[in-house]
């Protein structure tokens, strides 16, 4: 019986054996020369691996010539439309791997490496450029793209105007000498990361306004891109009554159109309809955030089901899914990439340890490592790609003051630190790389108590007492600042906000909610801005 053994450094160090001999003219079985000049002696066989544009070249007879040189027969071609400078750093990844990707070369080195077709080197350059990626320059890098036709890299950074197209707008000098045909590839797309239509309104005159006599006349067309229908009242009077439309008597039958659906009531325009879906006007814009609800009470008992809430049309969605995970309370949720992680709970009887993660993209779940302790009414963060599970209810009457770690690398829960002391129905947030959890209930006293776990140090640190005690109530951070929001003082149920200043380390009220709640659900999606509070006690 035999074994296969690979060696995995031997590739490299026989590419490293053949550039030694290169460097040194050993064995070298073409001669590559350039307009400008330059000569360089290769292997063939090296250069062919790495580009089948010289593997073509090298089995073509009608591109060869042949020159003797001593007792080897050497193959003789002028390479041309390239210098010998961009020529030899193609060689050089030829026989290393490497490319020395810089600002200084990359608009000579992509195009050179397409041209030839060195894949490699064609990845290495888009991966620099769209890790250089920012506002003041994404136009500039797609227009070198589709001039070179580097697919990766256009859709790369048109995914990347999309995301970023409000501040590309107020930030690139590009933005405004942007071609009529590319504004309009990027209007129409149902991607495009806008919170509200007219934040496109204001953007596209900017860009009429920079070159007006010669603009005017496109403002019908561009509005035929724009989701008018779905714009708020007063926003659209406001883009009707904005004088560049009011003097274009071209858009006045398209919007008086438009003013009709809207003042008609707009839902009753939206149902499912063929014709409208291919129809801009009635169409909203992909959200860029959504809000998940997963399982929680309802009027018959606990639930399994999942909601989603989109901002932008007001909108809540069941998502039917294939399989459950069962009924489930008093959990948490996290959000990790793509996935949505369950953490602990109660299926209505007892506490659980089981966790979960819903993949968005597939609407599948997976089962993940368990917690160490069956935890209810728990607090959990993200902090650095970690999940940290901390404190809640374990069932016969006892709270936890323990904490654990899960790092989705090795699946794994580890316990950290414990709390100076036990608590459920608490809320936890992260700001500066710190941990801060307040309120609760520890099976006998409602807490206003506070502490902040410190990563580095694996320790958790007492903080001044809020204002109320806060038993469910909802913690968050803005700014500079962690915000605890309603709950239940041991008498009645809150509305009242107070924040906590990291700076000064007090408390001091804030506006309160419109109604009081406790044990309720809360979220500030990072694009949308606003602050969400869903269902709860109250």
């Amino acid at each position: 019986m035999s074994n296969t053994i690979e060696d995995t450094n031997y590739a490299e160090g026989a590419l490293h054996s053949l550039n030694s001999m290169r460097l040194l003219g050993h064995g070298c079985d073409a001669i590559l020369s350039t307009e400008d000049g330059g000569m360089f002696r290769i292997h063939k066989s090296v250069m062919s691996w790495c580009s089948t544009y010289f593997r073509t070249v090298f089995t073509t007879s009608l591109v060869n010539t042949d020159c003797g040189d001593g007792p080897l027969v050497r193959t003789f071609i002028i390479i041309p439309n390239i210098s010998s400078s961009m020529l030899e750093v193609i060689i050089q990844y030829a026989y290393s791997g490497v490319t020395l990707v810089s600002e200084e070369n990359v608009e000579l080195l992509l195009p050179a490496a397409d041209q030839f077709n060195v894949l490699g080197m064609v990845k290495e350059c888009t991966e620099f450029l769209v890790n250089k990626l920012e506002p003041g320059n994404c136009l500039g890098i797609w227009k070198f793209a589709k001039e070179y036709f580097v697919f990766e890299l256009e859709r790369e950074t048109f995914k990347y105007i999309l995301d970023h197209f409000l501040e590309i707008t107020e930030k690139s000098a590009e933005y405004l000498e942007l071609s009529l045909f590319d504004l309009k590839s990027i209007l129409k797309e149902d991607s495009l990361n806008v919170e509200r239509e007219i934040l496109i309104w204001e953007s596209v005159k900017r860009w009429i306004h920079h070159d007006a006599p010669k603009r005017q006349h496109h403002i019908y067309g561009l509005l035929k891109y724009m989701r008018l229908a779905v714009m708020p009242i007063k926003e659209f009077q406001d883009l009707m009554n904005d004088p560049i439309v009011f003097k274009c008597v071209q858009c006045w039958p398209y919007v008086s159109q438009v003013a009709k659906f809207i003042l008609k009531d707009l839902r009753q325009f939206l149902q499912p309809n063929e014709k409208r879906k291919e129809n801009l006007l009635f169409m909203p814009r992909l959200p860029r955030q959504i809000l998940f609800c997963f399982g929680g009470w309802s009027m018959r008992g606990p639930t399994n089901t999942i909601h989603t809430y989109d901002c932008r049309v007001d909108s809540w969605k069941q998502v039917e899914i294939e399989e459950s995970i069962g009924n489930r309370v008093y959990h948490q949720c996290i959000s990790l990439g793509k996935y949505i992680y369950i953490i602990g709970g109660s299926d209505g009887f007892a506490s659980l340890n089981s966790c979960y993660r819903f993949d968005t993209e597939t609407k599948k779940y997976e089962e993940i490592a368990p917690l160490h302790e069956h935890r209810c009414f728990l607090s959990a963060v993200e902090l650095d790609n970690k999940i940290y599970a901390i404190g809640g209810f374990g069932g016969y009457l006892e709270r936890s003051e323990t904490a654990e770690c899960f790092t989705s690398e090795n699946n794994q829960w580890t316990y950290i630190a414990s709390m100076s002391g036990k608590r459920s129905d608490a809320s936890a947030c992260c700001l500066d790389n710190r941990i801060f959890i307040a309120g609760g209930f520890d099976g006998s006293v409602y807490l206003q108590s506070a502490e902040v776990y410190y990563v580095e140090f694996n320790q958790w640190c007492i903080l001044p007492a809020m204002n109320s005690c806060r038993s469910g109530l909802g913690c968050v951070a803005i700014g500079d600042y962690i915000y605890a929001i309603g709950g239940c003082d041991g008498d009645i149920r809150l509305q009242t906000v107070e924040k906590y200043d990291v700076a000064s380390k007090q408390w001091y009220a804030t506006k309160p909610m419109k109604k009081p709640r406790s044990n309720f659900a809360i979220e500030r999606p990072p694009v949308e801005g606003a602050l969400y509070a869903r269902d709860g006690k109250g």
